[in-house]
């Protein structure tokens, strides 16, 4: 079968910076797409987000973690600990860029 250029669709590339989750008892940054890695080379999968927008996300369990995900925020302020240190970053985004 022969698909002319004209009747394939470029890939297209996740509007979102980087996808959270909980894992391992704790929310972690899970993804961290090429767009962001390219602004900001210091968030990596693994490090942990440990406040959202002034609310603590240490030791919170899965449902406290889902019922914040529910959540309606325009923007959202991620408090991050590197997963290597005790480096804490605070990083702004639009509710768009960043995936749950």
């Amino acid at each position: 079968m022969y698909l002319s250029p004209r009747n394939v669709e470029p890939p297209q590339l996740p509007k979102a910076l980087l996808k959270i989750g909980y894992e391992d008892g704790a929310v972690r940054i899970l993804t961290v797409y090429q767009k962001l890695a390219q602004a900001n080379d210091r968030v990596e999968p693994g490090d942990e987000v440990i406040g959202i927008n002034g609310a603590t996300t240490e030791r919170i369990s899965l449902e406290e973690y889902c019922a914040r995900r529910t959540s309606v925020w325009e923007e959202l302020q991620l408090k991050i600990r590197k997963k290597e240190s005790e480096e804490i970053m605070e990083i702004n985004f639009n509710r768009n860029e960043v995936e749950w």
